[in-house]
Protein backbone atom coordinates (compact mmCIF):
# COMPACT_ATOMS: atom_id res chain seq x y z
CA UNK A 1 0.00 0.00 0.00
CA UNK A 2 1.40 3.41 -0.98
CA UNK A 3 1.92 6.17 1.53
CA UNK A 4 0.06 9.46 1.04
CA UNK A 5 3.38 11.32 0.81
CA UNK A 6 4.31 9.10 -2.16
CA UNK A 7 0.96 9.83 -3.84
CA UNK A 8 1.60 13.57 -3.52
CA UNK A 9 4.99 13.06 -5.18
CA UNK A 10 3.41 11.12 -8.07
CA UNK A 11 4.67 13.40 -10.82
CA UNK A 12 8.24 13.38 -9.54
CA UNK A 13 8.22 9.60 -9.03
CA UNK A 14 6.74 9.04 -12.51
CA UNK A 15 9.59 11.07 -13.99
CA UNK A 16 12.10 9.05 -11.96
CA UNK A 17 10.58 5.80 -13.24
CA UNK A 18 10.72 7.10 -16.82
CA UNK A 19 14.42 8.00 -16.34
CA UNK A 20 15.09 4.54 -14.91
CA UNK A 21 13.40 2.80 -17.86
CA UNK A 22 15.44 4.94 -20.30
CA UNK A 23 18.58 3.97 -18.41
CA UNK A 24 17.74 0.27 -18.71
CA UNK A 25 16.87 0.54 -22.42
CA UNK A 26 19.92 2.54 -23.53
CA UNK A 27 23.05 0.35 -23.35
CA UNK A 28 25.32 3.30 -24.16
CA UNK A 29 24.48 5.02 -20.85
CA UNK A 30 24.65 1.88 -18.72
CA UNK A 31 27.74 1.09 -16.75
CA UNK A 32 28.49 -2.53 -17.65
CA UNK A 33 31.86 -2.81 -15.89
CA UNK A 34 33.26 -1.19 -12.81
CA UNK A 35 35.18 1.94 -13.56
CA UNK A 36 38.93 1.68 -13.29
CA UNK A 37 40.96 4.02 -11.17
CA UNK A 38 41.12 4.91 -7.56
CA UNK A 39 42.99 3.10 -4.86
CA UNK A 40 42.17 -0.55 -4.24
CA UNK A 41 42.27 -1.69 -0.64
CA UNK A 42 44.46 -4.81 -0.48
CA UNK A 43 42.54 -6.10 2.57
CA UNK A 44 39.24 -5.85 0.68
CA UNK A 45 40.52 -7.96 -2.20
CA UNK A 46 42.21 -10.63 -0.09
CA UNK A 47 40.06 -13.50 1.18
CA UNK A 48 40.74 -15.75 4.15
CA UNK A 49 39.44 -19.15 5.25
CA UNK A 50 37.52 -19.43 8.50
CA UNK A 51 35.77 -22.19 10.42
CA UNK A 52 32.30 -21.74 11.90
CA UNK A 53 29.50 -23.78 13.44
CA UNK A 54 26.27 -23.56 11.40
CA UNK A 55 23.01 -22.59 13.13
CA UNK A 56 20.66 -24.91 11.27
CA UNK A 57 22.57 -28.17 10.98
CA UNK A 58 23.12 -30.72 13.72
CA UNK A 59 26.44 -32.31 12.84
CA UNK A 60 27.20 -35.96 13.63
CA UNK A 61 30.92 -35.28 14.14
CA UNK A 62 32.74 -34.15 17.25
CA UNK A 63 33.95 -30.96 15.55
CA UNK A 64 30.83 -29.50 13.88
CA UNK A 65 32.57 -26.83 11.82
CA UNK A 66 32.38 -25.75 8.19
CA UNK A 67 35.24 -24.02 6.40
CA UNK A 68 34.18 -21.01 4.30
CA UNK A 69 35.81 -17.94 2.73
CA UNK A 70 35.53 -14.42 4.17
CA UNK A 71 36.76 -11.04 2.95
CA UNK A 72 40.05 -9.82 4.33
CA UNK A 73 38.49 -6.43 5.02
CA UNK A 74 35.59 -7.93 6.98
CA UNK A 75 37.72 -9.98 9.37
CA UNK A 76 41.22 -8.58 8.79
CA UNK A 77 43.36 -6.76 11.32
CA UNK A 78 41.68 -3.51 12.34
CA UNK A 79 38.21 -4.59 11.28
CA UNK A 80 35.45 -3.75 13.77
CA UNK A 81 33.97 -7.20 13.15
CA UNK A 82 37.06 -9.17 14.12
CA UNK A 83 36.64 -8.64 17.87
CA UNK A 84 32.83 -8.66 17.74
CA UNK A 85 32.73 -12.12 16.12
CA UNK A 86 35.35 -13.77 18.31
CA UNK A 87 34.07 -17.14 19.48
CA UNK A 88 31.81 -17.37 16.40
CA UNK A 89 34.53 -17.73 13.77
CA UNK A 90 37.88 -19.51 13.94
CA UNK A 91 40.54 -17.52 12.09
CA UNK A 92 43.30 -20.10 12.66
CA UNK A 93 42.32 -22.28 9.68
CA UNK A 94 45.03 -23.54 7.34
CA UNK A 95 44.74 -22.24 3.75
CA UNK A 96 44.97 -25.85 2.54
CA UNK A 97 41.81 -27.03 4.36
CA UNK A 98 38.87 -27.89 2.10
CA UNK A 99 35.87 -25.56 1.85
CA UNK A 100 32.15 -26.28 1.82
CA UNK A 101 30.50 -25.81 -1.59
CA UNK A 102 28.73 -22.46 -1.98
CA UNK A 103 25.64 -24.11 -3.47
CA UNK A 104 25.08 -26.41 -0.49
CA UNK A 105 25.70 -23.98 2.34
CA UNK A 106 26.00 -20.21 2.76
CA UNK A 107 26.74 -19.04 6.29
CA UNK A 108 24.85 -16.28 8.09
CA UNK A 109 26.35 -12.89 7.27
CA UNK A 110 26.55 -9.59 9.12
CA UNK A 111 27.11 -6.28 7.30
CA UNK A 112 28.07 -3.14 9.19
CA UNK A 113 28.18 0.41 7.84
CA UNK A 114 30.32 2.65 10.05
CA UNK A 115 29.36 6.25 9.33
CA UNK A 116 32.10 8.86 9.53
CA UNK A 117 30.39 12.17 8.91
CA UNK A 118 27.36 14.15 7.90
CA UNK A 119 25.45 13.16 4.79
CA UNK A 120 25.38 15.20 1.57
CA UNK A 121 22.64 15.49 -1.01
CA UNK A 122 23.67 13.76 -4.24
CA UNK A 123 21.72 13.41 -7.48
CA UNK A 124 21.20 9.89 -8.78
CA UNK A 125 22.69 9.37 -12.23
CA UNK A 126 19.85 7.01 -13.10
CA UNK A 127 16.62 8.46 -11.70
CA UNK A 128 17.79 12.09 -11.36
CA UNK A 129 16.28 12.15 -7.84
CA UNK A 130 18.27 13.49 -4.89
CA UNK A 131 19.20 11.32 -1.94
CA UNK A 132 21.45 11.62 1.10
CA UNK A 133 24.80 9.85 0.79
CA UNK A 134 26.75 9.23 3.98
CA UNK A 135 30.56 8.84 4.07
CA UNK A 136 31.87 5.76 5.83
CA UNK A 137 33.11 2.20 5.52
CA UNK A 138 31.23 -1.06 5.05
CA UNK A 139 32.40 -4.35 6.54
CA UNK A 140 30.79 -7.77 6.09
CA UNK A 141 31.67 -11.23 7.34
CA UNK A 142 30.13 -14.65 7.77
CA UNK A 143 29.49 -15.88 11.30
CA UNK A 144 28.21 -18.97 13.06
CA UNK A 145 26.91 -20.21 16.35
CA UNK A 146 28.99 -20.40 19.52
CA UNK A 147 27.58 -23.86 20.29
CA UNK A 148 25.59 -26.41 18.31
CA UNK A 149 22.48 -25.66 20.39
CA UNK A 150 22.46 -21.88 19.84
CA UNK A 151 19.53 -20.44 17.87
CA UNK A 152 20.03 -17.91 15.05
CA UNK A 153 17.95 -15.17 16.76
CA UNK A 154 20.04 -15.48 19.94
CA UNK A 155 23.21 -15.24 17.86
CA UNK A 156 22.24 -12.07 16.01
CA UNK A 157 21.16 -10.35 19.25
CA UNK A 158 24.57 -11.03 20.79
CA UNK A 159 26.47 -10.01 17.64
CA UNK A 160 24.45 -6.76 17.35
CA UNK A 161 25.16 -5.92 21.01
CA UNK A 162 28.91 -6.60 20.67
CA UNK A 163 29.22 -4.55 17.47
CA UNK A 164 27.36 -1.63 19.04
CA UNK A 165 29.63 -1.76 22.10
CA UNK A 166 32.80 -1.92 19.97
CA UNK A 167 31.84 0.96 17.66
CA UNK A 168 31.02 3.68 20.17
CA UNK A 169 33.39 6.12 18.38
CA UNK A 170 31.45 5.96 15.09
CA UNK A 171 29.01 8.77 14.23
CA UNK A 172 26.38 6.10 13.58
CA UNK A 173 26.27 2.42 12.77
CA UNK A 174 23.93 0.42 10.51
CA UNK A 175 23.86 -3.32 11.07
CA UNK A 176 22.09 -5.85 8.86
CA UNK A 177 21.97 -9.64 8.86
CA UNK A 178 21.37 -12.35 6.25
CA UNK A 179 20.42 -15.81 7.53
CA UNK A 180 22.34 -18.89 6.48
CA UNK A 181 21.12 -20.88 3.48
CA UNK A 182 21.19 -24.68 3.57
CA UNK A 183 20.35 -26.75 0.49
CA UNK A 184 20.00 -30.42 1.22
Amino acid sequence: MAKFSDIRRGGELKEALTNYVKYLDDMSTRQTKRQKGGAVDAEAVKSIKIDLIPFGIKMPTTTPKFTVRASGKGLGAGSPLRESLSGRVDLSVAETSSEVSGEDFRPAKVTVFKGSGAGKYVQSKVTKLYYIKYPGDTYSAPFGAKTEAEEYQTGIKEVRTKITENLTSAKFVRISFKPEIINS
